[in-house]
């Protein structure tokens, strides 16, 4: 939903608005599109309310970007972004060339990171409980496809 409405928003703004700037001038567009971005605008704030909690926004969070949202229209297009600029990633490099190289680029990855770290785990951490994470976490790239 709130994908739908950034994209709705971006579409009046930067595609009808300057059609009709061109077309019937700048009064009527200026009118036109602000009488269908505000209700972009409302649908917007409730999805965000209604959705807090999947979208993972603190209520404090959602009130913010609400009454942004309210205050400036312009920032519809950008609500995506505005989410999840807070949320961490849960992905790191070697995932994502494991997940996107070709079978022989994968496989001569894998061998070099998995001999790379057995020797830096070694020579990094004493700690038992340390480098038994950081072998699990090199098994699990391992077993990645």
């Amino acid at each position: 939903m709130v994908r739908a409405v950034a994209s709705v928003a971006f579409a009046l703004l930067f595609v009808a608005g300057p059609v009709l700037t061109m077309t019937l001038g700048p009064d009527v567009a200026v009118i036109g599109v602000a009488a269908l971005l505000y209700p972009t605008v409302v649908v917007g704030i409730a999805a965000v309310s209604w959705r807090r909690r999947q979208l993972g926004l603190t209520a404090s969070r959602a009130a913010w970007l609400s009454v942004e949202l309210l205050v400036c229209p312009a920032f519809v297009p950008n609500l995506v972004r505005r989410i999840t600029m807070q949320r961490p990633l849960d992905v790191d490099g070697a995932r994502i060339v494991l997940a996107t190289a070709a079978a022989d680029v994968r496989d001569d990855f894998r061998v070099r990171l998995a001999t790379r770290a057995e020797e830096l785990i070694e020579a990094a951490s004493a700690d038992p409980a340390t480098q038994a994470g950081l072998r699990s976490y090199l098994a699990g790239l391992r077993s990645a496809r």
